[in-house]
């Protein structure tokens, strides 16, 4: 019959066999620099990412039930669009030069902005907003209805890859990245990064898979720890030798509520100027409220 003193040498025996069994490079002492010098190189490296010009990634979009087609277009350094089609409706939101503007959208009404702006706007005015890394002067806002979610505002590196990947390429003093060591997380092992924001009352948790030093999960929390979202990532792949992902899901208290399948991202594709700017249907639109 086994006693207690036998239960736990195997254990322990045990303990020093999995310890074995773990690659010197999940043992081996990493930091937050660390980490995030190896995602960087997994994400093709800082001197590609820098280089990048312009990005366009299409996806099949479910969002609370309604399927479509969801398109990210960027061109650096300033420059968004993302464009939705829908069996009914359409929508497209974009930023330039300080300009932003939408077109109106069943859907986009129904939205909530995660910043407050004035509802109306004139040709001179200029709307503070403080965005991830740069204060951001938008003049001549032409809104027909306010777009849904800030990536209209973004910039390329954070609107088409991550805020992770944004703080690698322009790290600023006021924000912090922390290292919160190697864990098991869904079934998986993985090395946590903690982003804090200095600009917003959000924190974001990156859960980085040890083998290939790209993330699969993240967690939107609140300063006091609280999450907010759970957004899931897979499907990885390079696209001139820029690494994207096929497949994300959005979750919000324990329930998927946006899900993006078979992405495709074309790098460095010609796009013109005059894609960013607001049609003069919603400028006339605009000028008439």
């Amino acid at each position: 019959m086994p006693t207690i003193f036998n239960i736990y040498r195997s254990k322990a025996v045990l303990i020093m066999i999995l310890a074995l069994l773990i690659p010197n490079s999940l043992r081996a002492q990493e930091s937050a620099e660390s980490i995030m010098a190896k995602y960087v190189a997994a994400m093709g490296g800082i001197d590609r990412l820098k280089a990048l010009q312009s990005v366009r990634c299409s996806s099949h979009i479910w969002i609370n039930g309604l399927e479509g087609k969801m398109t990210l277009t960027a061109k650096w350094p300033s420059s968004t669009l993302m464009e939705f089609e829908y069996p009914h409706s359409k929508l497209r939101a974009a930023s330039s030069g300080g300009v932003a503007w939408s077109e109106p959208s069943a859907w986009l009404e129904r939205q909530r902005l995660d910043f407050t702006l004035p509802k109306r706007f004139t040709s001179n005015m200029t709307v503070k907003v403080e965005y991830y890394r740069r204060k951001v002067d938008i003049k001549d806002v032409f809104w027909a209805t306010p777009p849904a979610t800030p990536r209209g505002f973004g910039y390329p590196e954070d609107f088409i890859f991550s805020s992770l990947l944004a703080f690698a390429l322009n790290p600023q003093k006021t924000d912090i990245i922390q290292y919160l060591g190697l864990r098991s997380e869904d079934g998986s092992t993985a090395h946590i990064l903690q982003l804090i924001r200095s600009t917003t009352d959000t924190q974001e948790v990156y859960f980085i898979d040890p083998q290939n030093f790209l993330p699969f999960k993240v967690s939107l929390e609140s300063r006091a720890g609280i999450v907010k979202e759970v957004r899931y990532f897979g499907g990885w792949y390079k696209e001139n030798q820029i690494t994207f992902n096929r497949r994300a899901e959005f979750y919000r208290n324990g329930l998927l509520y946006e899900a993006h399948n078979e992405t495709g991202c074309l790098v460095n594709p010609q796009l013109g100027d005059n894609i960013f700017t607001a049609p003069e249907a919603v400028r006339k639109e605009t000028k008439k409220k």
